[in-house]
Formats: C-alpha cells, structure tokens, sequence
C-alpha cells in the first residue's frame, strides 16, 4: 500500500510542475492577446510570447525525463 501511495504522490508532483510550466507559458499569450485589441503592441513582443507558449511542448518532455525514472 506504502509503494501505491509514493507513486501517486510521484506522479502529483509531477503534473504539478507541468501544469506550472503550462500556466507560466502560456498566461503571458493569453494577456497579451486580450490586451491587444488593436495590435498596437510591437510585432517582436507578440513573436516573443508566441515562441515562449510553444515552447511548453519542449518542456513537457524535459520535465517528464527528470522527474520520472
């Protein structure tokens, strides 16, 4: 029962740090694309925070190699 328990509390972890990653890439697009109604913000600002969204994809494999055996 005590090795069900240190797995589940492995796995919590573990989505926990990819639901972070998730909320940290993505919010920033989220504001920025509410904000600019009139896409009156720089064209670099909105590359910048649409690589930095895509780039949680990278992240999910990353975090799943470090924290899983």
């Amino acid at each position: 029962m005590q090795k069900v328990w240190v797995e589940t509390l492995r796995s919590s972890k573990t989505l926990l740090v990819v639901f972070i990653a998730f909320v940290v890439c993505w919010t920033p697009y989220a504001i920025v694309t509410a904000l600019d109604v009139e896409n009156a913000f720089p064209m670099e600002l909105h590359l910048f925070i649409t690589l930095l969204a895509h780039l949680h994809s990278s992240l999910n494999f990353i975090i799943y190699m470090f924290f899983n055996k």
